[in-house]
C-alpha cells in the first residue's frame, strides 16, 4: 500500500470518528452556525465547580451534564401560609414573598427524563410550562424535558386569563404565570417540554411547612433585636428597607449566628441608590406622573451580593432585580395611594439546606450540581 493510499484510509477513519461523535452530540453543537445566537456558558454563569450538598451526579461522565440554578422570594399570607410564588405581586399587604424559577445550564443537548416538583405540607397551584399532576397529588411533573444551550429560543407566548393554568385557579387568585416575562435570560438553556419553549421552569405552591429561622423584635428606639433561632448560618447580608411614601431608605448588617441574636440599628446611609431597570431619578416626568422613588443605603447592592455568594450568575441576578425591584425598594401602596407612616422590613437568604423542607425539586438524571438561594422578606408590625 502506497504513503498517499495510507493517508487516504487515514482521512477516512478521522472523518468517520468525527461523524460517529457528531451523530452522538459530542461535536457538532460547537459547528452550528445558529452558535452566535446563544452565548456560550462560562465558568462564572455555571458554577459548575461547587459540588451539592447531595454527592455526585448519577449522569455519566461520558453523556452531556448540567447544572441547575433556583431563586426565589418566600411571603406569607395573611392565614400564615407561605406562597411560593413566580411574579412580584402588588406591594401591598406583603408579609412575606417567594417565587422560585429555574434556570438550566447544560454543555450540550439533552434531554431530561423528569423534572418534578412537591410542596411538603401544602400543594402546587400552577405551572409553566404546564406540568402535569403524578402519582402523589403534590407532586408535579414535566416529562420529556429538552435541555439546548446551542439553539436560538424564541419563547412560547405566555398564557392569558382564559388559557391554563390561569384559567383554573380561583377567580381572586392572580395568575403569575401571564407575567413570567421579566425573569428571562440571556444566558440559561433554552427548555421544550409539552409542545411549549422558555428560558426556565416556573412552579407556585402554599405551604404551611416553612418557619422562617429568623424572630424579629422592635425597640422603643426604633433599633430591631434580630434573634436566629435556626441551628445554621444564614448566607449574605441581612437588609433593613424602611419606606415612608416616596422615599426608601435601607441598611445592611452582618446576619445572627445560629441561636444567636443582633441588634439593628436606624444609622440609614445618604448614598442615593438608583435602579438599572427604570428611569433615572434625573428624568422628565409626564404631566399627572408621580415623582419616583428615592432609594438610598446599600440594600440593592448588598442584595446583588448576597445572591451571589449563595451561588447565582449575574444575569440570573439582573432577573431576579428586574422582577422584585420596585416590590422591595419602591412606594408601598393601600388603596392605590402611598401608605402613610413608615413601613418596616427585612430580607435575608434562607440556609440552601432547608430549601427543600418546604420546596422539593428532583431530577432524572440528575444535574451536576443544583443552587437555590430563596430570600424571605419580612414586614414588622407598624411601631406603637
Amino acid at each position: 500500500m502506497s504513503v498517499g493510499t495510507a493517508t487516504s484510509w487515514g482521512e477516512v477513519v478521522s472523518r468517520a470518528a468525527a461523524f460517529i461523535a457528531c451523530l452522538l452530540g459530542a461535536t457538532c453543537a460547537s459547528r452550528r452556525t445558529d452558535e452566535s445566537n446563544r452565548p456560550a456558558p462560562t465558568a462564572t454563569s455555571i458554577n459548575s465547580a461547587t459540588p451539592t450538598a447531595g454527592g455526585p451526579s448519577s449522569v455519566p461522565a461520558s453523556k452531556p451534564q448540567y447544572d441547575v440554578h433556583e431563586w426565589g422570594l418566600v411571603r406569607e399570607d395573611k392565614n400564615g401560609t407561605f406562597r411560593i410564588t413566580g411574579v412580584a405581586p402588588a406591594h401591598a399587604e406583603l408579609i412575606i414573598i417567594t417565587k422560585p424559577v429555574l434556570y438550566f445550564r447544560a454543555d450540550a443537548p439533552l434531554t431530561l427524563n423528569t423534572v418534578s416538583v412537591a410542596v411538603p405540607g401544602g400543594h402546587v397551584v400552577e405551572t409553566w410550562p404546564l406540568a402535569k399532576l403524578g402519582a402523589d397529588k403534590n407532586m408535579y411533573q414535566w416529562a420529556g424535558v429538552s435541555v439546548d444551550p446551542t439553539s436560538p429560543c424564541k419563547s412560547s407566548p405566555l398564557p392569558r386569563k382564559i388559557d391554563p393554568p390561569c384559567s383554573v385557579l380561583a377567580p381572586d387568585d392572580e395568575c403569575e404565570s401571564a407575567g413570567l416575562a421579566a425573569v428571562r435570560t440571556v444566558d440559561s438553556s433554552c427548555v421544550r417540554v409539552g409542545g411549549a419553549t422558555e428560558m426556565f421552569l416556573f412552579y407556585r405552591g402554599s405551604t404551611a411547612a416553612l418557619t422562617p429561622p429568623l424572630r424579629f423584635v422592635r425597640q422603643a428606639d426604633g433599633r430591631v433585636t434580630v434573634a436566629n433561632d435556626g441551628d445554621r448560618p444564614i448566607p449574605g447580608r441581612l437588609i433593613r428597607i424602611e419606606t415612608n411614601g416616596r422615599q426608601t431608605r435601607t441598611l445592611s448588617a452582618a446576619p445572627p449566628a445560629p441561636n444567636g441574636s443582633v441588634v439593628v440599628g436606624t444609622e440609614f446611609p445618604h448614598e442615593k441608590s438608583v435602579s438599572p431597570f427604570g428611569p433615572a431619578e434625573e428624568s422628565p416626568r409626564g404631566r399627572g406622573e408621580p415623582p419616583p422613588q428615592i432609594v438610598t443605603g446599600p440594600g440593592r447592592q448588598d442584595l446583588r451580593v448576597s445572591m451571589r455568594e449563595v451561588g447565582m450568575a449575574d444575569t440570573e441576578v439582573d432577573a431576579f432585580m428586574k422582577a422584585w425591584d420596585d416590590t422591595l425598594f419602591g412606594v408601598v401602596l393601600r388603596n392605590g395611594m402611598p401608605e402613610a407612616g413608615p413601613v418596616t422590613m427585612f430580607l435575608y437568604y434562607l440556609p440552601e439546606e432547608t430549601i427543600a423542607g418546604f420546596a422539593n425539586v428532583s431530577f432524572d438524571p440528575a444535574p451536576r450540581s443544583f443552587r437555590r438561594a430563596f430570600a424571605v422578606l419580612t414586614r414588622l408590625p407598624p411601631a406603637p
